[in-house]
Protein backbone atom coordinates (compact mmCIF):
# COMPACT_ATOMS: atom_id res chain seq x y z
CA UNK A 1 0.00 0.00 0.00
CA UNK A 2 1.45 3.36 -0.97
CA UNK A 3 1.88 6.22 1.43
CA UNK A 4 -0.83 8.21 -0.35
CA UNK A 5 -3.41 5.47 0.12
CA UNK A 6 -2.32 5.09 3.75
CA UNK A 7 -2.90 8.81 4.25
CA UNK A 8 -6.31 8.54 2.61
CA UNK A 9 -7.27 5.62 4.84
CA UNK A 10 -6.18 7.57 7.93
CA UNK A 11 -8.21 10.61 6.92
CA UNK A 12 -11.33 8.49 6.35
CA UNK A 13 -10.84 6.65 9.65
CA UNK A 14 -10.32 9.94 11.49
CA UNK A 15 -13.45 11.41 9.86
CA UNK A 16 -15.58 8.46 10.96
CA UNK A 17 -14.08 8.61 14.46
CA UNK A 18 -14.90 12.31 14.78
CA UNK A 19 -18.39 11.74 13.35
CA UNK A 20 -18.97 8.97 15.90
CA UNK A 21 -17.85 11.18 18.79
CA UNK A 22 -20.10 14.03 17.63
CA UNK A 23 -23.04 11.62 17.39
CA UNK A 24 -22.42 10.31 20.90
CA UNK A 25 -22.12 13.86 22.27
CA UNK A 26 -25.41 14.91 20.63
CA UNK A 27 -27.23 11.86 22.02
CA UNK A 28 -25.87 12.41 25.54
CA UNK A 29 -26.68 16.14 25.55
CA UNK A 30 -30.22 15.59 24.25
CA UNK A 31 -30.83 12.75 26.69
CA UNK A 32 -29.68 14.82 29.64
CA UNK A 33 -31.63 17.91 28.61
CA UNK A 34 -34.96 16.17 27.99
CA UNK A 35 -37.46 15.46 30.74
CA UNK A 36 -37.88 11.87 31.88
CA UNK A 37 -40.91 10.16 30.33
CA UNK A 38 -43.79 8.96 32.44
CA UNK A 39 -43.81 5.20 33.14
CA UNK A 40 -46.92 4.75 30.99
CA UNK A 41 -45.11 6.18 27.96
CA UNK A 42 -42.33 3.58 28.07
CA UNK A 43 -44.45 0.55 28.95
CA UNK A 44 -43.53 -2.27 26.63
CA UNK A 45 -40.33 -0.68 25.34
CA UNK A 46 -37.84 -2.34 27.69
CA UNK A 47 -37.44 -5.85 29.02
CA UNK A 48 -38.45 -4.68 32.48
CA UNK A 49 -41.81 -3.35 31.25
CA UNK A 50 -42.95 -5.88 28.64
CA UNK A 51 -45.92 -8.14 29.15
CA UNK A 52 -44.63 -11.58 28.22
CA UNK A 53 -48.09 -12.96 27.50
CA UNK A 54 -48.76 -10.22 24.94
CA UNK A 55 -45.44 -10.99 23.26
CA UNK A 56 -46.19 -14.71 23.09
CA UNK A 57 -49.59 -14.04 21.53
CA UNK A 58 -48.17 -11.65 18.92
CA UNK A 59 -46.63 -14.38 16.74
CA UNK A 60 -47.54 -17.85 15.54
CA UNK A 61 -45.99 -20.77 13.68
CA UNK A 62 -46.11 -18.93 10.32
CA UNK A 63 -43.93 -16.14 11.74
CA UNK A 64 -41.44 -18.64 13.13
CA UNK A 65 -41.32 -20.48 9.79
CA UNK A 66 -40.82 -17.22 7.88
CA UNK A 67 -37.98 -16.27 10.23
CA UNK A 68 -36.34 -19.65 9.69
CA UNK A 69 -36.61 -19.19 5.90
CA UNK A 70 -35.00 -15.72 6.07
CA UNK A 71 -32.18 -17.02 8.28
CA UNK A 72 -31.70 -19.96 5.94
CA UNK A 73 -31.50 -17.71 2.88
CA UNK A 74 -29.04 -15.41 4.63
CA UNK A 75 -26.87 -18.40 5.59
CA UNK A 76 -27.05 -19.77 2.03
CA UNK A 77 -25.97 -16.44 0.53
CA UNK A 78 -23.16 -16.15 3.08
CA UNK A 79 -21.91 -19.66 2.36
CA UNK A 80 -22.23 -19.18 -1.40
CA UNK A 81 -20.17 -16.00 -1.47
CA UNK A 82 -17.70 -16.96 1.26
CA UNK A 83 -16.00 -19.46 -1.06
CA UNK A 84 -15.47 -16.90 -3.84
CA UNK A 85 -12.83 -14.97 -1.90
Amino acid sequence: MSSLSTLGWFVIAAYFGVLFLISVAVIVVLSCSAASPKPGQVRGLTLATINREDVRQSYDRKDIAATAVVFGLAAAVYLYFSFWV
